[in-house]
């Protein structure tokens, strides 16, 4: 399987450092150019399937990718959801307690890292079995991406989070 991952592009939310979690954010017109930009990036690839997290920061993005493959079936996928930052969602990153947030007991209503992980790595083996030979598009977001690609590299969560995840940025796997 070819896995292309992708991050959403810039939401108003992420200019105002924002915690965006399960809200749907709204992309700046600088997030829409980079959404069109990774359209035309990826026109040369093949895609058989696009996975997107139905955030619609996400759903924007992916629709503007989807022009250039008219061909690819979307499938819209809760699991490729951002984390649930629970209370947080809304809030600036500079007024949250990261530790609190990070640690083994997460807060009320706060998804633990562990609980993201269980989510993405369900979802990473459903597609590696449905779609073995194929190429795959997923549109997701910073923390889940990371997650993501931490699983298929098998690096724990604590390391997968030390890489850095632009808006549309691009990653392509072989597996």
């Amino acid at each position: 399987m070819r896995l292309i991952i992708t991050r959403h592009g810039e939401t108003v939310d992420n200019v105002n450092r924002i915690i965006q979690g399960h809200k749907h954010g709204k992309l700046t017109e600088k997030g829409i150019e980079q959404a069109k930009k990774l359209g035309k990036r990826l026109t040369e690839e093949k895609i058989d399937y696009i996975y997107s997290s139905d955030l619609y920061r996400a759903k924007e993005t992916t629709e503007n990718i989807a022009e250039n493959h008219p061909k690819s079936k979307i499938i819209f996928d809760k699991r490729i959801r951002e984390r649930d930052y629970g209370k947080y969602n809304g809030m600036k990153k500079s007024e949250v307690n990261w530790r609190e947030v990070d640690e083994k007991e997460t807060p009320e209503n706060v998804e633990s890292l562990t609980d993201l992980r269980k989510r993405l790595e369900e979802f990473y083996e459903e597609i590696l079995k449905k779609h073995h030979n194929q190429t795959v598009l997923v549109v997701s977001h910073s923390t889940a991406s990371r997650i993501l690609i931490g699983i298929i590299m098998k690096k724990s969560i604590k390391d997968s989070l030390t890489w850095k995840m632009a808006n549309a940025s691009v990653n392509i796997i072989e597996i």
